[in-house]
């Protein structure tokens, strides 16, 4: 990852269409954006996650006792606390690990939450620090790929009595190509009669690494220059209008230093 010219393009946000009403479309890519930035803190800051299983899940075991209803995905932060920590000791233990890595919001606790209920479930999920429970789900979420005419399906025969395989598999890929060709066009006028709007939201991946590095790794927008550019002091302005890209993006917020 280079800072220098910037040599990674910019992406569409996860989907290439988003709903057309407003309010949905904002939280859906919000949703996304603290995705990949939970991705790119577990890449670059692999601590945060390792914090929260040494020093909050044995916490977390103690107090849900058992109880697989202590934490449901996709339940509000609030909602949770009145109902399974009324006394605050688990929203303490939260909120001590988030502020060690400048996250002490809402939407950190609940993923946090969300990834220790998943570990409960699968040792797996545990071993692999798996992050998925910080993936949020976006009220009155849909999706058409659930219906028939999304379904893309290829089929082909081969001859091996008439036909080389190396003959086959080119005449097969021309077929498979053609056809993935015509899925697509469908899908996406299915995606126009449904009043979709192309998703306009355009992002860098490595401003999400340098907010990753920034905000939860501790580093200052000198240490990333000097991680990923030659051009130091040029390159610190860049930096910071990337990492506050992506805080505008996730909703999140970092504290200039």
């Amino acid at each position: 990852m280079a800072i220098d010219g910037e040599d990674r393009g910019k992406k569409g946000f996860g989907s290439e269409y988003v709903f057309g009403d407003v309010s949905e479309r904002t939280d859906r890519q919000t949703n996304q954006a603290r995705w990949i930035l939970i991705d790119a803190i577990q890449r670059l800051v692999p601590e945060f996650l390792q914090a929260l299983q040494t020093e909050v899940y044995p916490e977390f075991l103690r107090l849900a006792k058992g109880n697989r209803d202590y934490f449901c995905l996709g339940t509000p932060f609030e909602f949770w606390k009145k109902r399974s920590d009324s006394n605050g000791e688990m929203t303490g233990h939260l909120k001590t690990w988030a502020q060690h890595f400048e996250a002490d919001e809402t939407w950190v606790l609940e993923g946090a939450l969300g990834a220790m209920t998943l570990w409960t479930m699968s040792d797996e999920s545990r071993r692999s620090l798996d992050s998925n429970g910080f993936r949020q789900v976006t009220v009155g979420d849909r999706t058409i790929a659930y219906r028939d005419e999304a379904q893309f399906c290829f089929k082909d025969r081969w001859d091996p009595q008439s036909t080389r395989w190396e003959k086959f598999r080119e005449e097969s890929t021309k077929r498979f190509k053609k056809e993935l060709g015509s899925y697509k066009e469908g899908m996406r006028e299915l995606a126009k009669d449904l009043r979709l709007e192309k998703s306009r939201v355009k992002y860098s991946p490595e401003h999400f690494d340098w907010l990753a590095l920034y905000k939860c790794g501790g580093l200052s927008l000198k240490d990333i220059c000097e991680r990923y550019s030659r051009d130091h002091e040029n390159a610190k302005t860049t930096v910071h209008r990337g990492i506050s890209t992506a805080a505008e993006l996730a909703a999140t917020s970092f504290h200039r230093r």
